[in-house]
Order: structure tokens, then C-alpha cells, then sequence
């Protein structure tokens, strides 16, 4: 996974500290920060599409309502990147709520958001713009409060059919048939807002697909399956999913008063208590922590697993620099120190191999797979050329390898007996055959040495 730019501790922008990455986007990335007088506040970099996210920054910079995220200031820092200084909401987001109900909230808590998340699309349309990127990651839940963020990638409402704004932009799942057309209008938020009402039923979104453009394909072409939708609900999805926009609801408004007209349901959210939200909340935030002191923990393991492995291989080292520079016929006696430029190049080659190896056999499963093919071709390329170029011929070098191999395979993590050959000198085919298919299908020649093998 791409490492976030920014650490705790780092000012990007003058007067504000990062405590954490908070999240990333299409247009930049997100952080938890906090001011020097102790505010805090989520701290937004602007990484792509500069233009076109601080041009719709600037339409909603002054909006204010209890719905919304509030957006303070835009600021440049020293190095003329600018960042946008946004309230920080420290509740859950409606995505770790359904994380927590995969199967759907319920038609109570759904009717409640329904209601809420239209209290602040209302206020951006009655302003003349549309969010245009709705989805359950940009809504939050706090003290009672449903509010509505990442809408600096809005757009002013247009009577064009067509945008001026070439780049189309949102999350494919949510995205209105017309949008690939390049028609932006308030519908596209209605539509979105369909699809988060199916979502937060069911737990999941009406379209799948193997690529962005089957889902698309399917926005365009399919319906929406409701079967196993009780009404109000499976009606007012299928009018606001309609491919044409003039059929759809055409206020956010009449979508909601739809549902709201069923009885049953303005009696079980009038009934509903946001106390149930906040004990929701509560368990997502505790989850968050413990995630959060889990990769503490694993960061602590993997920097003492480091501090022992640097130990090993400073033995390691020390014992193969002795021998590569003492002739055969020397081992016993006196020790000759000529180490060349080309063997410590080799020796550095030989240690990457015997840490990689180390790393992989402690932590082999736990590691994400491109990790752990980095570590078996470190161990391929760097074993075979080292064993060829620093045993010259003789055997002792391959002998030293394998040995020093094995013990760091026997103080980790056992290794396979049929990897190493019975007189312990040698890597054995069984293991480049294992090794062989994580190397892409790259010859076999590139990677082997003349070595002993069985």
C-alpha cells in the first residue's frame, strides 16, 4: 500500500502539526492535525486536479450548516502547495457503520440517514450546487449530527447541458448513467442517493462488475434488483435509479417526503434514538483504536526483529569476510586482509540474501505476496551470484552460505529439509522449483550460479 507523504509529528503548513493520516482521495490526501493554539482540525493537501478541486473550494467556502462539513480557509505553504483547512469530525463515517451491519442497517436507521443526508444536499442544492460525489465514506455521524463532507469537489449548477469541466470525477458505484455524457445537475446527487439507500439496506450497491466500465455499462443498461426490498423503500430506489433523469425525483425533497408518506415509517424513526448510533460509534472508534495500537505493536516486533537479524548478520559478516579473503590453503593459519572493492559489493549482496531469507521465513505468511516475491528473488539473485562470484571455485564459500543459512532458518522458523541437501552445502532443486514460479517466468539461467545442487 502507498505510504501517506506525511508522519506525526510533520507541519506541512505553517501553524499546524500532523497527528495522523486521516484518509486519500482522487484529489490529494487527508490528516488528522492540530493547530498551535490546539485546534483541531483535518488538514486536506491538494495533490491532483488543483484547479478544479480549489475552484469548487471557493464556491462553498462561506456555507455553513449543521449538515455540512465546514470548510475554513485555504492556505499555500512554502513550497506554494495548497491545503485546505476543514473542520475535523471525529465520528464514524456511514462506510464503518455498514462495515459493522454487512447485511444493511435496517430500515429504521436507514429512514433516519435518509432524512439527515437530504437536510444538508437540500442546502447545497437551494445554493446552486451539487455534491457529485455522495457515498458513504464522505457521510458522518456526530453527537446527533449527519453531516455531508468532501464537497469541495462540487460543481456550480449549470443550465449547459454539457460541462465546461472536462475531467469526470466521483466513485463509479454511485455514479448517474449520464455523468460519462458529461451532464451535471442536481439529478446525479438524487440519483447517488438511490443508490446509498439500496446500499444501506442490503449492504451493498446495486451494480458489481470486473471493471469501472461493466459497472458503468450496467448503470446504463440494468435495474436494479428489489426484490427483497420492502416498500416504501424498493418503489422510491427504483424511481430514483430511473436511466432518465426527467423520470427521476426531481428534489431531493420529494424523495424523502416518498418515503416519509408511509406511516410505519415516520413512527419507527420518531421511536429511533440516536443513543444507538453514538454505543455504534463508540464500539467503531474502539475497533479503530485497537488497529491502531496493533500496528504499533507489529512496528515495535518488526524493529526488534531488525535489531536481531542486524546482530546475526554482523556475525555472519564478520565470518565471511575472514574466509573469502584467506586462501584455501591459509584457512588455518593466519588470516589475510585484502578485501577488494568487488568483494564487499558481493558481501553486501550475501547479506541482503541472508536477511531477506531471515524476514521471509519469520513473517513469510503474515507479509503482504509482492513483499515476499521482492524477498525470494533478493534470495535467488543475490545467493547464486554471490556463491559463484565469491567461491571462485571452491566449495567453501557454498559450504559458509548454506550453514549460515540454516541457523538463521533454525533460530526463526524451521526450513524445509529437501531446501538444503543432506551434507549441507548446497540449495537443492526441490527449493528452485518451489522459488522459480514467484519470479514472473523469468529463465531459470538468470537466476542459478554454479553452485552444488542436487
Amino acid at each position: 500500500m502507498q505510504e501517506f507523504k506525511y508522519k506525526y509529528g510533520d507541519k506541512p503548513l505553517e501553524g499546524y502539526t500532523v497527528q495522523r493520516a486521516a484518509g486519500r482521495g482522487g484529489f490529494g490526501e487527508v490528516y488528522y492535525a492540530v493547530s498551535d493554539s490546539g485546534r483541531q482540525v483535518a488538514l486536506k493537501e491538494v495533490q491532483n486536479y488543483e484547479q478544479i478541486e480549489l475552484r469548487g473550494i471557493k464556491q462553498c467556502m462561506n456555507l455553513k450548516n449543521p449538515h455540512l462539513v465546514t470548510i475554513f480557509d485555504v492556505r499555500y505553504n512554502d513550497k506554494g502547495k495548497p491545503f485546505v483547512i476543514m473542520e475535523y469530525v471525529s465520528g464514524m463515517s456511514l462506510r464503518e457503520l455498514l462495515k459493522e451491519s454487512p447485511n444493511g442497517i435496517g430500515t429504521q436507521k436507514t429512514a433516519f440517514f435518509l432524512r439527515e443526508i437530504a437536510k444538508g444536499l437540500s442546502f447545497l442544492h437551494e445554493c446552486g450546487i451539487i455534491h457529485r460525489d455522495l457515498k458513504p465514506s464522505n457521510i458522518f455521524y456526530e453527537n446527533g449530527y449527519v453531516k455531508i463532507g468532501d464537497y469541495g469537489l462540487t460543481k456550480a449548477i449549470s443550465t449547459n447541458q454539457h460541462s465546461g469541466q472536462t475531467i469526470t470525477v466521483g466513485t463509479v458505484h454511485y455514479m448517474a448513467p449520464e455523468i460519462g455524457a458529461g451532464c451535471y445537475d442536481k439529478s446525479i446527487d438524487i440519483y447517488a442517493l438511490g443508490v446509498l439507500l439500496y446500499e444501506m439496506l442490503t449492504g451493498q450497491v446495486p451494480y458489481f462488475g470486473a471493471s469501472p466500465a461493466e459497472v458503468l455499462m450496467k448503470h446504463m443498461t440494468a435495474e436494479p434488483d428489489v426484490s427483497r426490498i420492502e416498500e416504501p423503500f424498493a418503489r422510491v430506489i427504483k424511481k430514483a435509479l430511473e436511466k432518465d433523469p426527467a423520470e427521476r425525483y426531481q428534489t431531493v425533497k420529494q424523495m424523502v417526503e416518498d418515503v416519509f408518506g408511509s406511516e410505519h415509517i415516520r413512527n419507527s424513526v420518531s421511536q429511533f434514538s440516536a443513543e444507538e448510533l453514538s454505543i455504534v460509534a463508540e464500539r467503531v472508534a474502539k475497533k479503530v483504536r485497537h488497529t491502531e495500537s496493533s500496528k504499533k505493536e507489529e512496528s515495535a516486533g518488526m524493529a526488534e526483529l531488525g535489531e536481531q537479524l542486524g546482530r546475526k548478520i554482523g556475525i555472519i559478516g564478520d565470518k565471511i569476510v575472514r574466509n573469502i579473503t584467506t586462501p584455501a590453503n591459509a584457512r588455518k593459519g593466519a588470516v589475510v586482509d585484502t578485501v577488494t572493492g568487488g568483494q564487499r559489493g558481493l558481501l553486501a549482496l550475501l547479506i541482503i540474501c541472508v536477511m531477506s531469507l531471515g524476514v521471509g521465513l519469520i513473517y513469510g505468511e503474515a507479509l503482504p505476496g509482492l513483499l515476499g516475491f521482492f524477498m525470494i528473488c533478493g534470495l535467488l539473485t543475490s545467493g547464486s551470484v554471490a556463491i559463484k562470484r565469491i567461491g571462485n571455485g571452491d566449495n567453501y564459500a557454498v559450504e559458509l552460505f548454506s550453514t549460515e543459512l540454516k541457523n538463521v532458518a533454525e533460530k526463526s522458523k524451521e526450513m524445509p529439509d529437501e531446501f538444503i541437501n543432506s551434507e549441507g552445502n548446497g540449495i537443492t532443486q526441490a527449493f528452485i522449483d518451489y522459488a522459480m514460479p514467484l519470479t514472473g517466468g523469468l529463465p531459470k539461467t538468470y537466476f542459478l550460479g554454479d553452485y552444488p545442487r542436487v
